[in-house]
């Protein structure tokens, strides 16, 4: 867990975190404390154990924040994000459906691009900009709510 008074967390502060054969030494969950709000560009890129990811009330999501994440298969998106960042997602493989909050008003630029196993993804009501190639080389996504 991210831990009670940390606020934000700077660029790539956690990015390509060095890689170890051994998934005991590696990084597979985040839990954010209630006080963090921000995630930089590229914070947690290529974190390759990561499979689960709750972000409690963070409120902006930076771009690239967790690109590259291969085993991300869980995602919780709290109603405090408003947009999520360009390729926030990016190259996110193991990822299956996303649900995002009401909050959303804007997603960026490839933000879930090559997420080849997404297949189902619900789209809130307050939503008023998909930016280009956000769901590019999705080719499993068959569900669009």
């Amino acid at each position: 867990m991210i831990p009670a008074g940390v606020t934000e967390i700077k660029p790539y502060v956690f990015a390509s975190r060095p890689y170890s054969s051994n998934p005991d030494q590696c990084i597979g969950e985040i839990v954010f404390s209630n006080s963090v709000v921000k995630i930089g560009k590229e914070a947690f890129c290529g974190l390759d154990y990561l499979s689960k990811l709750n972000l409690a009330n963070v409120q902006e999501i930076g771009e690239g924040a967790f690109r590259e994440c291969k085993r991300l298969a869980e995602i919780i998106i709290p109603d405090s994000v408003t947009d999520i960042e360009e390729s926030a997602f990016d190259w996110c493989r193991a990822l299956q459906e996303i649900n995002l909050p009401n909050s959303i008003t804007e997603i960026g630029a490839s933000a879930f691009s090559s997420c080849d196993n997404l297949a189902e993804i619900t789209i809130p009501t307050m939503l008023s900009t998909i930016s280009e190639y956000c769901f590019s080389s999705c080719s499993k996504l068959t569900s669009i709510t």
